[in-house]
């Protein structure tokens, strides 16, 4: 006999399914009857979790977004490390997340050219809430370059600075694999770069 799901776990899948979608195709490419199908429901039913396309992309998002901030704060955290060795265990997760699971520039276009105003800043203070506060939390203790930047915007240069190492269709045009382990070095020498600059790396 079939178990039918719960409300509850209806809308997971719903997520679940959705986020593997928009993350891999694009928000253009996806429709809610693609997401219905695959989930294996109707688009009313759909509809019944979430009122369109926007507000299932924005759900996801924050989703996605949730689950970041909460793995990044475990390495905030925990045991005592150098500032060095905790953004390189942020590093290794951040372009884990992004070179499998996440398509950054996607995401990035996505929400400044298909989402109202409203959803942006939705997103945005998530985005905000959930990844630059947690590298903040380590970045408090470095040295304040010459240019006195705050740990917010050296936070952004960080993420900058990543985003070139998470870009799924330059490492494929590279023909670079985009194992766990090249993964780690990626992150190593790309956390190496930020902290100690190009000519002392």
């Amino acid at each position: 006999m079939t178990r039918h799901l719960t409300t509850e776990e209806t809308q997971k899948n719903i997520l679940r399914v959705a986020e593997t979608l928009f993350m891999e195709l694009g928000y253009q490419a996806v429709s809610t009857r693609q997401v219905a199908r695959e989930c294996g429901i109707s688009q009313p039913t759909l509809y019944y979790h979430f009122a369109d396309k926007q507000e299932l992309y924005v759900a996801v998002l924050l989703e996605a977004l949730r689950r970041m901030s909460r793995d990044l704060q475990v390495i905030v955290a925990g045991p005592d490390q150098s500032i060095e060795e905790k953004l390189t265990r942020m590093s290794v997760y951040i372009l884990r997340q992004t070179s499998h699971d996440i398509n950054l520039r996607s995401m990035l276009h996505d929400i400044e050219s298909q989402l109202d105003e409203a959803s942006r800043l939705k997103v945005s203070e998530a985005f905000f809430t959930g990844m630059i506060l947690p590298i903040t939390g380590v970045l408090q203790g470095v040295p304040r370059p010459e240019s006195g930047l705050s740990p917010v915007k050296l936070a952004f240069v960080y993420l900058s600075i990543l985003s070139s190492g998470a870009d799924r269709d330059f490492q494929r045009l590279m023909g670079r694999a985009i194992s766990p382990d090249a993964v780690a070095r990626e992150a190593v020498s790309l956390t190496h770069l930020f902290l100690h600059g190009l000519l002392h790396s």
